[in-house]
């Protein structure tokens, strides 16, 4: 599966990326939703796992975006975050509040993307 990490926290993110490359999987990364979107622009993603709180573009207004572009609508996006978001009012697929462990986020994937978490 190959997904796209999006947090301005460069060492989670890059802690991240590793273990889900350990786990089969492929990963890119991106420090804010604008990079993000230029990257979702270019590439093919099974998932975006995203940060809430980051410059630019957060990830409220990259889920947002993800949602109305043609061809991501059905993407399945996994928020992640250390603060108090209204998460239940979001389009997503699934949630972690951080911190949050490699099992629940694995969990979490499996859900998101209906047990087609195959690896790559």
């Amino acid at each position: 599966m190959r997904m796209l990490i999006v947090d301005d926290e460069v060492a989670i993110a890059a802690a991240l990326k590793e273990l889900l490359e350990l786990d089969g999987h492929e990963a890119a990364l991106a420090q804010n939703g604008r990079e993000a979107s230029v990257l979702l622009e270019q590439q093919t993603f099974d998932l975006v796992i995203t940060d809430y709180i980051m410059p630019e573009m957060n990830g409220g207004d990259l889920i947002a975006h993800i949602r109305q572009h043609a061809g991501l609508g059905d993407l399945p996006i996994i928020l992640v975050s250390a603060g108090h978001v209204k998460h239940n009012e979001l389009p997503i697929d699934g949630f972690l509040r951080k911190p949050f462990s490699f099992d629940d986020l694995m969990e979490k994937i499996e859900q998101a993307t209906g047990g087609n978490e195959g690896k790559t």
